[in-house]
């Protein structure tokens, strides 16, 4: 059954998180410190923000944390990239058991 309002709840929820994604990957990048340790994970802030534009769209996020902190924060994108893999999981979990068509078109 097609339902264009829940297609664009779903092309929303995307767009929201690329765009969330991308603006909370830059200011971390900008706030950094020169004394600051690069090697620093997730705090618990940037933990919450990470697991909440994941669960919108695990793909796209985790592509934009993983891709934009790498060269930089190193241990900042492997914990986004668990997150992300987590966030995953729980997608494909949730339409197996809820039948629900997996949309990853955004």
């Amino acid at each position: 059954m097609y339902n264009p309002i829940l297609d664009l709840i779903i092309l929303l929820a995307g767009l929201t998180s690329i765009v969330g994604s991308l603006v909370t990957m830059k200011k971390v990048k900008a706030n950094l410190q020169p004394e600051q340790d690069l090697q620093e994970s997730l705090t618990d802030d940037e933990k919450k923000k990470v697991y909440s534009l994941a669960i919108l769209n695990p793909i796209w996020t985790g592509i934009i944390f993983y891709f934009g902190w790498k060269k930089v924060l190193p241990i900042k994108a492997k914990n986004a990239n668990k997150i992300t893999f987590i966030a995953f999981g729980l997608w494909l979990l949730s339409s197996i058991l809820f039948n629900w068509p997996i949309n990853l078109s955004v």
